[in-house]
């Protein structure tokens, strides 16, 4: 009894649990980890795809336009469309065209 107590109090004890949880079941914590970070990594990277998207629109058609897409990119939340817009970026001949499109699209 005085050994279970002097474990408990060390933390020696938990250790041995946590040991025995892995081995039961190893990818456990790491599953319900990685599902509650999935959002949050998604929205992270979404915002640096737009951060990029804006910056390759105002070098190509300069800041006021940059302005207004950053806008229209608030609403879109697929990586897909994302890579859409990147290629109307290179394709458009203007950036009026380019908001069309991305207006166009529904994505803003």
């Amino acid at each position: 009894m005085v050994s279970e107590q002097v474990k408990e109090q060390t933390g020696e004890r938990k250790q041995q649990d946590i040991r025995l949880d892995r081995k039961e079941n190893p990818l456990g914590g790491h599953k319900a980890g990685r599902k509650a970070g999935c959002p949050e990594g998604l929205k992270r990277d979404l915002g640096v795809e737009r951060a990029l998207l804006r910056r390759l629109a105002k070098r190509r058609f300069g800041e006021e336009i940059a302005e207004r897409l950053s806008d229209q990119l608030e609403s879109v939340d697929e990586a897909e469309c994302m890579a859409e817009i990147a290629e109307w970026i290179t394709d458009c001949q203007t950036g009026d065209e380019l908001l069309s499109r991305c207006r166009d699209a529904r994505f803003g």
